[in-house]
């Protein structure tokens, strides 16, 4: 089977997108060829039977290639593939119909839009992570569960002191972390010296003053020592940052399953989280607002049964099971 993969960037250290490196070795393991088509392309260290093809930033060039590349490649393949920017499939769509080939695409977020439903229409399928994980309901959707690295987020004895709290992700007002930074007034009542460590950059300038008013408010409640802005992390020493913590903590709004709250559990940690998604998991502690936070987190710290967290993103959201999910998808 030859497969071409749409994805916004590769390159294995970055810290948001990181992991798609990681989709493409394994895929790569599963199919004859991998065509990776990015925009961007950082450090790799990919199969030899992976060819990646970045297009740029400059948008004409970018459009020119893009049509090359696409009027030559997609007559090689079996199956157009386009990882979560539904442009992608909306893009690809003509050439699958002109050239007889499957096109599926992967989605996880709450968020309907024209193009997410344009891409949903113009897909064979549209496969995302579980039932909830996409706004949209229809016989196309094939929910297979997230793809987590369980040999890379694994638990690792790591020394700390006191209580650290953690959260990984990007700085965004959909991500809510005003929520958790008034939570820890609270909760350092009860632990002095708790910790936040808050692991992510700002993804768009735009979003800049969100972060300013984040630094603003840990001030104003007098948090300075017990909140720390990590900033972005290589993708590779987020599983340290993990095992440096005693519980994951969100309040992301997304409405999709949120792929960091997984890895927390893949190493065995405890995640405190607020949204109704949350529910499709087996573990997870959930809290409404600040003011039951710090006890949300006590709850955590409580549990005894820890191994049951991993055993949960082993059994249902490892790696290399999605990728055998989806190229049996492929195949049909």
């Amino acid at each position: 089977m030859k497969v071409l993969f749409f994805t916004r960037k590769v390159d294995r250290n970055d810290p948001r997108i990181g992991f798609t490196h990681r989709w493409i070795e394994k895929l790569a393991e599963r199919v004859d060829r991998l065509y990776v088509v990015c925009l961007e392309k950082g450090e790799t260290d990919l199969p030899e039977n992976v060819e990646v093809k970045a297009l740029g930033s400059n948008r004409l060039r970018r459009i020119i290639m893009l049509k090359i590349y696409l009027t030559l490649t997609v007559p090689k393949v079996d199956v157009i593939f386009c990882h979560m920017a539904p442009i992608y499939t909306i893009i690809s769509a003509p050439y699958a119909k002109l050239y007889g080939k499957k096109l599926y695409m992967w989605h996880t977020h709450g968020a309907v839009t024209w193009k997410l439903k344009l891409a949903h229409y113009l897909a064979d399928g549209l496969l995302t992570a579980s039932e909830g994980s996409v706004g949209i309901r229809s016989d196309k959707i094939i929910p297979l569960g997230h793809g987590i690295d369980t040999e890379m987020f694994k638990p690792k004895k790591i020394g700390h002191r006191g209580l650290v709290l953690i959260s990984v992700g990007r700085i965004s007002p959909v991500k809510r972390i005003e929520s958790l930074i008034h939570g820890m007034s609270a909760l350092v009542k009860m632990h002095k010296n708790a910790k936040l460590l808050l692991v992510g950059g700002v993804p768009v300038e735009s979003q800049s003053r969100y972060l300013i008013k984040l630094k603003e408010l840990v001030s104003e409640l007098g948090l300075e020592e017990n909140v720390e802005f990590v900033g972005p992390v290589n993708y590779d020493k987020i599983p340290d940052y993990y095992n440096k913590a005693d519980v994951f903590v969100s309040a992301s709004s997304t409405g999709s399953l949120d792929k960091a709250v997984l890895e927390a559990m893949a190493c065995g940690l405890p995640v405190v989280v607020r949204g109704e998604i949350y529910k499709e998991l087996k573990e997870p502690i959930s809290f409404k607002d600040s003011k039951d936070f710090a006890a949300a987190v006590e709850r955590a710290l409580s549990m005894s049964s820890r191994g049951t967290l991993r055993r949960e993103i082993v059994e249902n959201h490892e790696l290399g099971r999605l990728m055998d999910m989806i190229v049996e998808v492929f195949g049909r």
